[in-house]
């Protein structure tokens, strides 16, 4: 990703990274329909289940942090638009 300092670059840049944010929310919620679809009983299927709560957790936090990221360029999109005036 390369910023320079038009700011309708940056904001392209920030709705890339909100795309992205919805990709990692659709992977998430298909990885949850298929653990739900996962029939079996043992010690291990509920290690791999508590594992997978997990896992959506790291996904959260990556959703949210990829959204602050987008946050942080439409702000600075927005400073660089009103010093450029």
């Amino acid at each position: 990703m390369w910023l320079g300092g038009d700011p309708d670059d940056i904001r392209g840049q920030a709705a890339r990274l909100r795309g992205l944010a919805e990709t990692v929310q659709s992977e998430r919620v298909s990885a949850e329909r298929r653990l739900a679809g996962v029939h079996w009983e043992s010690a291990a299927a509920q290690n791999f289940r508590s594992q997978s709560v997990n896992d959506f957790g790291v996904y959260d936090r990556a959703i949210g942090e990829i959204n602050d990221a987008a946050r942080a360029l439409d702000h600075l999109a927005n400073e660089l638009a009103s010093r450029q005036r």
